[in-house]
């Protein structure tokens, strides 16, 4: 008998648990305008050896620090990696406030997502998008000289600033159409977001939706929910 009530009180805990999903918002960094003092942009192990072989790779940047404005050094990466995110993501947007530095090769800037797992040491191999934020022409190791660019005209020259949010279910390509990258958010479950080289970033922002309990089942829930209620007055 009392197994079974544990049982119930068990399958109740579980059916809160799923009704209690939620969107979820992770932010790395502050939102305050690149003031300082800055915070520490956090790579996981893996994406950081990866980038450590990487040709181009001179160091991580902490948030907020800007080469040749506030005492940032220009050629290094703001890299970090979103963790612990929820199964069954239907929709994700990832928001990035940024500001290019001094160093006039900031026009060759733009992000780069990736999911670098342990044991994955060719960082360039193991992106998944990557996108200039402004026309080039030159392009980069890591970046399309053809890419026309994120920004909807113009170039990212020193000194510009943008707040850019992108569609993870719907990235835009530089030759057109676009990517979902909503089944790697799902089989992996963190993101590595890479920001080079020589733009600062005040803060990331992932937000993510899991898909959410069938309306159908929630009169259901509350019914259980009920019974385990008047079960446990009852006994006591």
């Amino acid at each position: 008998m009392g197994n079974r009530r544990f049982g119930s009180v068990a399958g109740i805990a579980a059916i809160v648990a799923v009704t209690n999903v939620q969107a979820a918002s992770l932010t790395a960094g502050i939102e305050d305008n690149f003031a300082l003092p800055s915070e520490p942009a956090t790579p996981s192990a893996a994406m950081l050896t990866a980038l450590q072989g990487f040709a181009e790779f001179a160091g991580v940047s902490d948030f907020d620090l800007n080469g040749g404005i506030n005492n940032g050094q220009s050629n290094v990466q703001v890299a970090h990696t979103f963790t612990g995110l929820p199964g069954g993501i239907i929709s994700a947007t990832l928001t990035l406030s940024l500001r290019a530095g001094t160093d006039t090769f900031a026009i060759s800037d733009g992000i780069a997502l990736s999911f670098i797992q342990p044991g994955q040491t060719d960082y360039l191999a193991n992106i998944a998008y990557s996108r200039l934020f402004g026309a080039d022409g030159a392009g980069s190791i890591l970046f399309d000289a053809n890419d026309p660019g994120l920004l909807t005209s113009g170039q990212w020259v020193p000194g510009s600033q943008a707040m850019f949010t992108l569609n993870l279910a719907a990235l835009p390509l530089a030759g057109g159409g676009t990517l979902n990258l909503l089944p790697m958010l799902n089989s992996f479950g963190f993101l590595d977001v890479n920001i080079s080289d020589d733009t600062a970033v005040d803060f990331m922002r992932l937000e993510v939706t899991p898909v959410p309990l069938p309306a159908a089942i929630l009169p259901m829930v509350s019914g259980v929910l009920l019974l385990g209620f008047k079960r446990r007055r009852s006994a006591c």
